[in-house]
């Protein structure tokens, strides 16, 4: 039988050491095999985010949130896809780009500019990538009635026991972990004395300056959207 961790939440047991090949979660390739995905279309991601995902949260649809996150998982899959078949249809590779590049001014510059916004792109993903999933598992625990295993099977989507690749490195296994914990004590609050207590964590994110505010949250998912979107386009 697998041996209770200290590091984790009392009472979660599916983070328990021994779980880890049953529960291994791989956040880059869940779904279908790589070699026969097929893309969705990167204004219909678009389009069903802004409306699952609107500014007001009052209005936000969050039963809709699993397949928006799917969706923006495939659009930065996509976004990296045409990046790739832009580079090899201009024979780059990350040690002759300069000089293949150096008769044509406008092209490298294009890939200047894609160095220069890789970083804030792949920053971009990694906050929405947490807050959503934060904001995810607000709504399930609001949920009414309350019931402990559809909150727990969220949670395991969501903040999975053990995860084997993140969409990128900026992602830290760490703070998912530590998310979960916080999770999983809250599942059990609620369970005992009911919503009052995340009803509290969620005027917590509201206020003013928290950067994970819903606010927040949304601006940086536009602010996603509008690059990938625009990196896509100029890749084709």
């Amino acid at each position: 039988e697998p041996k209770s961790s200290t590091d984790n939440a009392p009472g979660d047991r599916f983070m328990d050491t021994g779980n880890e090949t049953l529960l291994d979660i791989d956040f880059a390739t869940l779904g279908v095999p790589i070699k026969v995905q097929k893309r969705i279309p990167a204004l219909h991601v678009l389009n069903f985010v802004r409306k699952a995902f609107p500014e007001k949260y009052e209005k936000v649809q969050f039963e809709h949130g699993l397949t928006a996150l799917d969706y923006l998982r495939d659009l930065e899959f996509t976004r990296r896809d045409k990046l790739r078949q832009a580079a090899e249809r201009l024979n780059i590779t990350l040690e002759t780009w300069k000089s293949v590049l150096a008769d044509y001014p406008d092209a490298l510059k294009w890939i200047e500019l894609v160095q220069k916004y890789e970083l804030i792109i792949e920053e971009g993903y990694a906050n929405i990538f947490i807050d959503l999933r934060i904001w995810k598992m607000v709504s399930q625990l609001k949920s009414t009635p309350f019931h402990k295993p559809s909150v727990l099977a969220m949670l395991n989507t969501l903040f999975p026991p053990v995860v084997k690749e993140l969409p990128n490195d900026r992602i830290q296994p760490k703070v998912l972990h530590q998310y979960r914990n916080s999770f999983f004590r809250y599942i059990t609050a609620v369970e005992a004395n009911g919503p009052l207590v995340i009803n509290a964590f969620e005027q917590k994110l509201q206020k003013d300056g928290n950067r994970h505010s819903w606010r927040s949250t949304w601006d940086n998912l536009m602010h996603y959207m509008e690059l990938a979107d625009q990196m896509i386009k100029q890749a084709q």
